[in-house]
């Protein structure tokens, strides 16, 4: 941020005051794939942390492929992908690219 100086108004002032660009603090949009990350982890969390069982069924052949890795499907798991989530969309707007 690099302050700006500008004139007060009216020619009969001579007196400056320092202020900032309009345009210091601009959040970039996060990228379509960040987004469709983002959405895929919030979806899979809300089903898990609700547990719904017609959606819970849906998920069962993902849970079965990563069940040897030592990922259990539970409602603890949906509340961190729920948090992981939020923080996906956040970061995107935050960082810039990603």
């Amino acid at each position: 941020m690099v302050p700006l100086e500008r004139a007060t108004a009216g020619p009969w002032r001579a007196a400056r005051r320092v202020g900032y660009a309009a345009d210091a603090m601009q959040p970039n949009p996060p990228r379509g794939i960040t987004i469709a990350v983002a959405i895929v982890l919030l979806v899979i969390g809300a089903i898990l942390a609700l547990p719904i069982a017609q959606a819970i069924r849906l998920l069962d052949p993902l849970a079965t492929a990563l069940g040897p890795a030592g990922i259990h499907f539970d409602r603890q798991l949906g509340y961190i992908l729920l948090l992981v989530g939020d923080a996906l969309l956040i970061a995107g707007s935050l960082v810039r690219g990603l």
